[in-house]
């Protein structure tokens, strides 16, 4: 397919792959170039920085939370949203749909990290705090809720087949993943870790979800009248988006910095121990 003329959906594109893929795709002459980000700050950003190699790309800024709905629902609503038969009049809920729907790009390159996005809602806390609610007799609607809210497979059927209706209702005609193997490929032995289980089921949950997503793209890829659907799935990859100094943020609120005025310890500190032999 000829990139240059088209409208392009770069999902993710405000991150360190999303960047590089909006790059690679300015020297390819889109139309447009719509680059999304889950902050407007961070997609905003990202449009100024490749604004100064555009040339005559026209290129817009979009946000949102693709995993979730619009506006800000509660937290039933959320959990219905992901069992509940799926009905036409629903796809509007979804900020996922109604961004392809005002999009209306010819090609989507989804650099959102899928897996990451549904298994870190951790599922094993969840259930634990639900288990420990249970015992005690006292399990709350909340943590009910909760749980239900984190299971991954609903999540993960429902956000396929938002992808699928947005895409195939508005015309894209080739949709590029690029996935993810949940621990880059180094398999169980993983010399780092998100907890002190080795190997982390956080780490597990996320290859597992990758390789069910993979599966449900393969089965889109042979549905007629489905976009050109690929999947890239680099594994090993470390690296960074930039080298910078200045405010660390964290969800876009800069962390406190606290100068330690050095002083003499004193007496407050001894290496000696009394109690050793």
């Amino acid at each position: 397919m000829d990139i240059q003329g088209s409208r392009v959906l770069v999902l993710g594109g405000s991150g360190l792959v999303g960047m590089a893929v909006c790059r690679e795709l300015l020297r390819r002459e889109p139309e447009t170039l719509i680059v999304h980000g889950r902050r407007p700050d961070r997609a905003e950003a990202a449009v100024r920085e490749l604004e100064s190699r555009s040339g005559d790309t026209r290129i817009a800024a979009a946000t949102g939370d693709i995993f979730s709905l619009r506006g800000e629902p509660s937290e039933r609503e959320r959990v219905l949203a992901q069992v509940r038969q799926l009905r036409p009049g629903d796809l509007d809920e979804f900020t996922l749909y109604r961004l392809l729907a005002d999009s209306r790009a010819d090609i989507v390159v989804d650099c959102v990290n899928t897996a990451t996005g549904i298994a870190y809602r951790d599922l094993f806390k969840a259930t634990e705090r639900v288990a420990v609610e249970l015992d005690r007799g006292e399990a709350s609607v909340e943590g009910i809720e909760h749980l239900l809210e984190s299971l991954y497979v609903p999540r993960l059927i429902r956000h396929v087949q938002i992808m699928y209706r947005g895409m195939t209702n508005t015309g894209t005609r080739v949709y590029i993943k690029v996935g993810t193997s949940g621990t880059g490929g180094m398999g169980f032995n993983i010399p780092y870790t998100h907890s002190e289980e080795r190997p982390s089921r956080m780490l597990l949950s996320k290859s597992a979800v990758a390789g069910a997503h993979s599966m449900l793209l393969f089965l889109m890829a042979r549905t007629p009248g489905a976009p050109v659907t690929k999947e890239i799935k680099p594994a090993a990859a470390i690296a960074w988006k930039q080298i910078a100094a200045g405010p660390i943020y964290r969800r876009g609120v800069p962390v406190r910095m606290v100068d330690a005025a050095p002083r003499p310890l004193g007496d407050t500190f001894s290496t000696h121990d009394p109690g050793a032999a």
